[in-house]
């Protein structure tokens, strides 16, 4: 059975550049997790049997390519992750603002959307870890996620705290 995850991300790398199997390793391994040539060789037989990549020699290397299929699943995911972004961030601070009692006006509601907007990625990169956990069922990793989360969130505000006594 081949990792769906690794799937995603080959195909997500083959988005931006044509690239053998030993560059896709590492391409992954820098953005994320270490994978190994005997991982990734699997993920990219599937791919190619299900054409969703092809193939073609550049001397003895095989470099893979996206294909067709292949960019409009990559695209697909890509419109959820931002129909998603957008649902969770900026749609949710349109006429339901009011729930978020820190917000006393316009002006607070314009700069907490433009912040979301600024570090939206970075909180949805956090969100997808623990997405990936939770599928895991690493218990362990998640805790330790939201209790470094939680460190991260005292810390901030009470940075916040000292500023305003100053």
């Amino acid at each position: 059975m081949v990792n769906r995850d690794y799937a995603t991300r080959v195909l997500f790398a083959l988005s931006f550049k044509d690239l053998c199997g030993y560059q896709l390793s590492k391409y992954i391994s820098a953005k994320e997790e270490r994978i190994s040539n005997g991982t990734i060789a699997p993920v990219l037989k599937h791919l190619v049997e299900n054409g969703m990549i092809a193939f073609s020699f550049s001397g003895r290397k095989k470099i893979y390519t996206i294909t067709e299929k292949g960019q409009r699943y990559v695209d697909e995911v890509r419109s959820i992750r931002n129909t998603l972004k957008k649902r969770i961030f900026v749609d949710s601070l349109n006429e339901n603002a009011i729930f978020l009692d820190f917000l006393s006006n316009l002006d607070d509601a314009t700069l907490f959307r433009e912040l979301l907007e600024y570090i939206g990625d970075e909180i949805m990169s956090i969100v997808i870890s623990g997405f990936q956990m939770k599928k895991r069922n690493d218990t362990g990793s998640l805790r330790d996620l939201k209790a470094l989360l939680k460190e991260m969130s005292m810390e901030v505000n009470s940075r916040l705290l000292q500023e305003t006594q100053n």
